[in-house]
């Protein structure tokens, strides 16, 4: 599967806003097949919006760009 990581830019495959990654978390769908749930955010008409995704759901648009390697 797509590793997603924070600040990664992705857009649902079906088409919609590019929307920015705020976390990911595998437990948030256990009760169905154990799937990864991404959080992501997105503004709409000066509003901002929360919405989870499955993994399979979403395409990367492009990764978040870092300066610094991450904290292990």
């Amino acid at each position: 599967m797509k590793q997603f990581s924070e600040g990664d830019i992705v857009r649902v495959k079906c088409g919609g806003p590019e929307m920015t990654v705020l976390c990911v978390d595998g437990d948030y769908f256990a009760q169905e097949d154990n799937r990864t749930a991404v959080f992501c955010v997105y503004e709409k008409d000066h509003y901002l919006f929360e919405q989870a995704y499955p993994e399979y759901a979403l395409d990367i648009i492009r990764y978040e760009r870092r300066r610094f390697p991450r904290e292990a």
